[in-house]
Protein backbone atom coordinates (compact mmCIF):
# COMPACT_ATOMS: atom_id res chain seq x y z
CA UNK A 1 0.00 0.00 0.00
CA UNK A 2 1.45 3.39 -0.91
CA UNK A 3 2.39 5.65 1.96
CA UNK A 4 0.10 8.62 2.44
CA UNK A 5 0.37 11.85 4.37
CA UNK A 6 -1.91 12.69 7.31
CA UNK A 7 -3.14 15.88 5.62
CA UNK A 8 -4.60 13.75 2.81
CA UNK A 9 -6.77 11.74 5.22
CA UNK A 10 -9.96 13.85 4.93
CA UNK A 11 -9.94 13.64 1.14
CA UNK A 12 -9.20 9.90 1.25
CA UNK A 13 -12.07 9.34 3.69
CA UNK A 14 -14.43 11.22 1.35
CA UNK A 15 -13.26 9.15 -1.63
CA UNK A 16 -13.66 5.91 0.33
CA UNK A 17 -17.18 6.82 1.46
CA UNK A 18 -18.15 7.69 -2.13
CA UNK A 19 -16.83 4.30 -3.30
CA UNK A 20 -18.93 2.54 -0.65
CA UNK A 21 -22.08 4.06 -2.19
CA UNK A 22 -21.49 2.21 -5.46
CA UNK A 23 -23.23 -1.18 -5.55
CA UNK A 24 -20.92 -4.14 -5.93
CA UNK A 25 -21.76 -7.28 -7.87
CA UNK A 26 -20.29 -10.73 -7.92
CA UNK A 27 -19.65 -12.26 -11.31
CA UNK A 28 -21.80 -15.11 -12.59
CA UNK A 29 -20.73 -18.46 -13.99
CA UNK A 30 -22.03 -20.53 -16.90
CA UNK A 31 -22.37 -23.70 -14.83
CA UNK A 32 -21.95 -25.15 -11.37
CA UNK A 33 -18.81 -26.81 -12.76
CA UNK A 34 -17.44 -23.34 -13.59
CA UNK A 35 -18.03 -22.36 -9.96
CA UNK A 36 -16.08 -25.46 -8.86
CA UNK A 37 -13.25 -24.53 -11.21
CA UNK A 38 -13.20 -21.03 -9.72
CA UNK A 39 -12.95 -22.55 -6.23
CA UNK A 40 -10.01 -24.70 -7.31
CA UNK A 41 -8.30 -21.73 -8.95
CA UNK A 42 -8.41 -19.87 -5.64
CA UNK A 43 -7.46 -22.95 -3.66
CA UNK A 44 -5.37 -25.38 -5.73
CA UNK A 45 -5.20 -27.85 -2.81
CA UNK A 46 -8.98 -28.33 -2.94
CA UNK A 47 -9.82 -31.68 -4.49
CA UNK A 48 -12.11 -31.81 -7.50
CA UNK A 49 -14.67 -33.81 -5.50
CA UNK A 50 -14.76 -31.27 -2.67
CA UNK A 51 -14.85 -28.33 -5.07
CA UNK A 52 -17.87 -29.87 -6.82
CA UNK A 53 -19.62 -30.43 -3.49
CA UNK A 54 -18.85 -26.89 -2.30
CA UNK A 55 -19.94 -25.34 -5.59
CA UNK A 56 -23.36 -26.93 -5.24
CA UNK A 57 -23.78 -25.46 -1.75
CA UNK A 58 -22.00 -22.16 -2.32
CA UNK A 59 -23.93 -21.08 -5.42
CA UNK A 60 -27.37 -21.19 -7.00
CA UNK A 61 -28.78 -21.21 -10.48
CA UNK A 62 -30.50 -17.99 -11.45
CA UNK A 63 -33.59 -17.70 -13.63
CA UNK A 64 -31.41 -16.76 -16.60
CA UNK A 65 -29.48 -20.06 -16.30
CA UNK A 66 -26.28 -18.57 -14.90
CA UNK A 67 -24.87 -19.54 -11.53
CA UNK A 68 -24.12 -16.99 -8.82
CA UNK A 69 -22.14 -17.23 -5.62
CA UNK A 70 -24.22 -17.03 -2.45
CA UNK A 71 -22.13 -14.32 -0.88
CA UNK A 72 -22.35 -10.67 -0.01
CA UNK A 73 -20.73 -8.59 -2.76
CA UNK A 74 -20.04 -5.86 -0.19
CA UNK A 75 -16.83 -7.68 0.78
CA UNK A 76 -15.38 -6.48 -2.52
CA UNK A 77 -15.29 -2.90 -1.22
CA UNK A 78 -11.94 -3.63 0.46
CA UNK A 79 -10.45 -3.94 -3.04
CA UNK A 80 -11.39 -0.40 -3.98
CA UNK A 81 -8.48 2.06 -3.92
CA UNK A 82 -8.27 1.79 -0.14
CA UNK A 83 -9.44 5.34 0.43
CA UNK A 84 -9.67 5.00 4.16
CA UNK A 85 -6.53 5.92 6.06
CA UNK A 86 -5.04 2.89 7.76
CA UNK A 87 -2.17 4.15 9.84
CA UNK A 88 -2.49 5.83 13.23
CA UNK A 89 -0.25 8.65 12.03
CA UNK A 90 -2.73 9.33 9.22
CA UNK A 91 -5.66 9.92 11.56
CA UNK A 92 -4.48 11.09 14.98
CA UNK A 93 -4.30 14.83 15.36
CA UNK A 94 -6.28 15.60 12.22
CA UNK A 95 -8.79 18.43 12.59
CA UNK A 96 -12.39 17.39 12.01
CA UNK A 97 -13.97 19.21 9.11
CA UNK A 98 -16.93 18.60 6.82
CA UNK A 99 -15.28 20.56 4.00
CA UNK A 100 -13.88 17.41 2.38
CA UNK A 101 -17.27 15.73 2.38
Amino acid sequence: MPETRPQHAPKRYAQWLDELKKPMELRTYASVQAVAERLRKTNPLLSEQRANWLAGHWSRKRDDGHWEILGDPAHKHHRLGGGRPDGREQVVGQPVSADGF
